[in-house]
């Protein structure tokens, strides 16, 4: 099931290897300009249960609903039937039934087990561990994704384990909290031991295996947000900065949002001293704000998990009391915001059991659209009905026009037609229309970007230009991205400056990632104007590396202020024998006035970028769409690999728009760039556009070697103007 809240031009792709085709291939349109804040047309999802006497109904159609908004009936557009009362996981499936994959293209639930480390006792504690551990064992369907997290007051939410089909994972994971509660330290260490082992908790390994193992267990955007989040460039001045390599002098690198890893340091915060301390602190204001606080991190980091998301809340509950207090509510009702935009349901089970306030458990349940099972001791009890109450729904899409981005809560009311008696309808009570960017966090606009790049969109918004060039390695090809981004459109500049984001993401033929980068720049309010009117602009660049294979690069450009973008796909081979003889250009080095920064480096590139084509110790970034003006020149070079310089011969040609020799232009070879073993690292040269009239050209350089019989072509575009 797809999350609740979906803009069309931001539909997201898994990225878990499931599609045949990945959307960077399937052509779709680009994405119409619209800085108007409201949203054409937004699709809503609406999960429904309907109950009799508690047990779940099956066998509705669409013909079964009506959906109503302030006494106005939608159209529903779209109808999805799920039933997951078979094949319930107590053993392996039988016969020739297919093992159930990592992720669920949409099906099957994912189900947090939420233990409340801050106001609860030991004892039902106890209890609940174990009517779970029960449930897990023999409760679940097969396509049932579980994670098990607690929550203390000095460390909030922790998972110790991502959303998994492994249901041993998922009982070692509640053994560890078990034993923390018990204060069984010799148990704990064990637990800790045999979890980590099992590979439930994501420890070790590169950057690439980590984002890969949290893309499976958290989902695409929460993999981002832990593993590839932005890092900053601040660029704090840019005078005289024109041509250069390097940062300017004071420039600042380091994380924007950090976002610890939610598994990998986690067991030190459930140890039994830890738990002790929880539970001896009682929960006043400060703790619901805590919990509320990280209600709304967990649920917006996880929007995008696929499948219906309930989260199972094992506690007693706060007083009610703080209900009646205007601050209390008011982060409450944040929360409950960001839960019911992600889509998850809060399914309360109250371990105080008779005699304890649960009105505060009710609130939570009820306004995302789940239940309380209160005054219950028995937790596997409680569970199970709860699990099985939710193994049957519904998908109700509609599709409001014209709708204000204006964050605002709309309530829905959905009606059964000619149902069966007594019939208990349960629904997501209403939808929020999308924020206006000013209401946008950081963690949440990244997010944003993660959805346009996984989506099929373009954009052309912003006047941008970019050049990918696959160049060889060893064991991975490097791939260097140059963006070149026009003064003009830095504008207009806000008090607060100008932050442009950079994001790379090479996604395979079967749609996953497989290397990424994402980068800020910032530029005071000063700088800004400064380089309006002193440069001709940006460029930027960054580098993906990639093993060999068919790649399609999402590309973006987006100013963080006013959400102009640019996203564009460029297609990327990488041939199975990395490091044969051959040519890559020619790239054009035009001598003009940009200011050039680098980036931090990608997932498999690892941090700190190398110039890309450092040329006889001179660093160079050749530009994406090279101008040569008429009387002016312009440096090109050619990169070649493993070649004998005395071997090497090199034939030029300029062609036309039309492909024809252009019969002008003045080419000369300056220099050859020679590496180990007197082989050619690269030809450097000149172009003078005498003769040539303005307009589009290509530069063809045909290099052979082995007395002519092996040869490799490059080409390179670039286009003259007048004087």
């Amino acid at each position: 099931m797809k999350p609740a809240i979906t803009v069309t031009s931001l539909v997201a792709v898994l990225v878990s290897g499931l599609a045949a085709v990945p959307s960077w291939a399937q052509g779709e349109a680009p994405m119409d300009r619209d800085f108007s804040e409201r949203i054409s047309v937004l699709a809503i999802e609406i999960p429904v249960r309907v109950l009799v006497d508690g047990s779940p109904v099956a066998g509705l159609t669409v013909e079964s609903f009506r959906v109503l908004e302030d006494g106005v009936e939608h159209e529903i557009v779209g109808f999805e039937a799920i039933d997951l009362t078979t094949a319930l996981a107590d053993g392996p499936p039988e016969g020739d039934v297919p093992p159930v994959p990592e992720v669920l293209p949409g099906d099957g639930r994912r189900l947090l087990f939420l233990f409340d480390l801050a106001y609860s006792d030991r004892r039902p504690l106890t209890k609940a561990i174990v009517g779970t551990r029960r449930l897990v064992e023999r409760g679940l369907h097969r396509s049932d994704r579980a994670a098990v997290a607690t929550y203390t007051l000095d460390h909030g939410l922790r998972f110790l384990t991502g959303f998994s089909a492994d249901r041993e994972v998922t009982l070692l994971a509640l053994d560890l909290v078990e034993a923390g509660v018990t204060g069984d330290r010799k148990r704990h260490g064990a637990v800790v031991r045999a979890l980590a082992a099992s590979g439930g908790p994501v420890t070790g390994g590169t950057r690439l295996e980590r984002f890969r193992s949290l893309s499976r267990q958290f989902g695409p955007s929460a993999a981002i947000a832990f593993e590839g989040a932005e890092t900053d460039l601040g660029v704090v001045t840019t005078s005289g900065a024109a041509a250069g390599f390097d940062p300017p002098e004071g420039g600042s690198l380091g994380p924007s949002n950090p976002i610890l890893d939610p598994v990998r340091s986690t067991y030190q915060y459930i140890s039994p001293d830890q738990i002790a301390s929880s539970l001896a602190q009682g929960f006043g204001r400060s703790g619901v704000r805590s919990l509320s606080l990280e209600l709304i991190e967990m649920a917006t980091v996880l929007r995008d998990l696929p499948g219906q998301k309930h989260l199972f809340y094992l506690s007693r509950g706060f007083s009610s009391a703080w209900l009646e207090d205007a601050t209390t509510l008011h982060y409450l009702q944040d929360a409950l915001e960001a839960l019911r935009r992600a889509n998850w349901a809060i399914q309360a089970i109250d371990i105080g059991g008779v005699g304890f306030d649960g009105h505060s458990l009710f609130y939570l349940a009820n306004e995302t659209g789940g239940e309380l099972i209160e005054n219950h001791l028995d937790v596997e009890k409680a569970a199970t009905k709860l699990a099985a109450r939710t193994a049957v729904s519904y998908v109700l899409t509609v599709q409001p026009t014209d709708v204000p981005a204006d964050g605002r809560y709309r309530r829905l009311k959905v009606r059964l037609i000619d149902g069966p008696r007594r019939a208990r309808v349960i629904h997501r009570p209403g939808y929020y229309t999308p924020k206006p960017r000013s209401r946008r966090d950081g963690l949440e606009n990244a997010l944003d970007a993660t959805a346009l790049l996984l989506s099929g969109r373009e954009a052309s918004d912003l006047d941008v230009e970019v050049l990918v060039v696959p160049l060889p390695g060893r064991g991975l090809a490097e791939v260097p991205v140059v963006f070149e981004v026009p003064a003009a459109e830095l504008g207009p500049v806000a008090r607060g400056g100008v932050v442009l984001e950079f994001h790379g993401y090479a996604l395979d033929v079967a749609g996953e990632i497989q290397d990424l980068f994402s980068q800020r720049v910032r530029l005071s309010r000063h700088d800004a104007r400064d380089l309006i009117e002193g440069a001709r602009g940006l460029r930027f660049f960054d580098r993906v590396a990639l093993p060999p294979g068919e790649y399609g690069l999402r590309l973006l450009v987006r100013n963080s202020a006013t959400g102009a973008s640019f996203l564009v796909t460029r297609p990327v081979s990488i041939p199975p024998a990395l490091g044969e003889p051959g040519v890559y250009g020619p790239l054009f080095v035009v001598e003009d006035d940009w200011v050039v920064l680098r980036g931090e480096g990608s997932l498999n590139g690892g941090r700190g970028v190398e110039h890309p084509f450092v040329l006889a110790g001179t660093p160079r970034v050749p530009s994406p769409q090279p101008v040569v003006a008429v009387g002016d020149r312009a440096i090109f070079f050619l990169k070649i690999e493993r070649v004998e310089a005395e071997d090497l011969r090199v034939r030029a040609h300029i062609l036309d728009a039309d492909g024809r020799p252009a019969g002008g232009g003045k080419l000369t070879f300056d220099e050859r760039v020679l590496g180990p073993g007197e082989r050619v690292e690269a030809l450097i040269g000149t172009l003078a556009p005498d003769g040539l009239a303005p307009g589009p050209y290509r530069l063809e350089l045909t290099a052979s070697w082995n007395g002519g019989a092996r040869q490799s072509v490059g080409t390179g575009d670039f286009r003259v103007v007048p004087e």
